[in-house]
């Protein structure tokens, strides 16, 4: 992630929906190839963008077609599923929304965020469970604000060093074929 040509990082600015998909193809080191044309409605061809948000939706980031309103400031909620996706947690998120609407009250998937409904609550959901996000307050989420750079910043980060942390243990499995192996 860049800062500004100025020097300065602008933390408290908002991040647009262009500029997060540039930031996840390049965390990734995705691919990116010269479009002649887009997949989106309203993404120019000549845009900067083009090759980072075809990546992305190449990727299964983002949905193709209509419209992706990429000078839009992403929000909290569009941050977490985008972030979802390129992890490869949609088939995650999808279980947990499954499960919220075969047994709303079930108690196996909960939030402590009271602001939280919808389509994202999923995607939300898997967000936090993994630690890459975590709410505006203890109780609040903010699904619909608009997403600092600070904010894209630490939820990157966050899954940026888990994706890069060494362990310190190793695991194997050993099938025990017969009882006296036992």
């Amino acid at each position: 992630m860049n800062g500004y040509t100025d020097g300065t990082f602008g933390y408290a600015d908002s991040m647009t929906r262009a500029q997060f998909a540039t930031v996840i193809v390049r965390m990734f080191g995705w691919e990116t190839k010269a479009a002649a044309s887009s997949s989106f409605s309203d993404v120019s061809a000549q845009s900067y963008y083009l090759p980072y948000i075809e990546a992305a939706a190449a990727h299964d980031v983002c949905d193709t077609g209509g419209s992706f309103r990429p000078n839009a400031a992403i929000t909290r909620a569009e941050m977490a599923e985008m972030l979802v996706r390129a992890l490869g947690l949609k088939s995650a998120a999808a279980l947990v929304k499954s499960t919220w609407e075969k047994q709303p009250s079930s108690g196996s998937f909960s939030l402590p965020f009271t602001d939280v409904s919808g389509s994202s609550a999923s995607y939300i959901y898997v967000a936090y469970s993994i630690g890459m996000t975590k709410g505006t307050t203890s109780t609040t989420f903010s699904p619909n604000a608009s997403a600092t750079r600070a904010q894209a910043a630490a939820m990157l980060v966050r899954i940026y060093e888990k994706m890069t942390a060494s362990t310190d243990w190793s695991h194997a499995f050993y099938p025990i074929s017969s009882y006296s192996q036992i």
